[in-house]
């Protein structure tokens, strides 16, 4: 839904908005192929992945 200050704000399947912060580090993919956060849109279909309550250190996102 939203990008801002390296936090991705994804909404849910249950309609619900998390914002989940991005690790500087994190390996971010479009379409299995590596990308830059600045490249991740609005509109894209988003999985994260972190441990626990930590930033997410690795971010695949797929064009629609």
């Amino acid at each position: 839904r939203n990008k801002a200050g390296g936090t991705l704000t994804l909404l849910e399947r249950d309609g619900s908005l998390v914002p989940i912060p991005v690790a500087p580090t994190a390996a971010i993919t479009i379409n299995g192929r590596p990308a830059a956060y600045s490249e991740l849109r609005r509109g894209m279909v988003a999985t994260v992945i972190r441990d626990g309550d930590a930033p997410a250190n690795e971010v695949r996102a797929n064009r629609k």
